[in-house]
C-alpha cells in the first residue's frame, strides 16, 4: 500500500489519508481512487483535497474540519457543505 498512497499524496492532503478507512479497510482507498478519477481526471466537479463523491459539493474545502474517520460523511450523494466565509466542524 505505500506506492498506492504515494500516489495518493500527489493529490490528496496526507492527513486525510488516514483513519479507520484506510488502516482498517479499503474503501478509502476505492473513494480516493474514484475521486481522482471523476474530479481531478475527468473534470466532472471541483477538485477537492480530501476524496469526495461526484455529486458532493463544497463551497470551499479548506472552510471544513474534521478528523480523518468522518470521512464517510462525503461519501454520500447530493450532499452540499456551504461555508464561502464560515467553517464548519464536524
Amino acid at each position: 500500500m505505500p506506492c498506492i498512497r504515494l500516489f495518493l499524496n500527489l493529490f490528496f492532503k496526507r492527513k486525510y489519508l488516514e483513519g479507520r478507512f484506510f488502516s482498517k479497510s479499503l474503501s478509502g482507498y476505492v473513494w480516493a481512487v474514484r475521486s481522482i478519477w471523476v474530479k481531478n481526471i475527468l473534470r466532472l466537479s471541483k477538485p477537492t483535497p480530501f476524496p469526495t463523491a461526484l455529486t458532493c459539493s463544497i463551497s470551499n474545502p479548506y472552510n471544513i474540519h474534521f478528523h480523518p474517520d468522518d470521512l464517510n460523511n462525503f461519501q454520500s450523494p447530493g450532499t452540499y457543505f456551504q461555508n464561502f466565509s464560515a467553517h464548519i466542524y464536524i
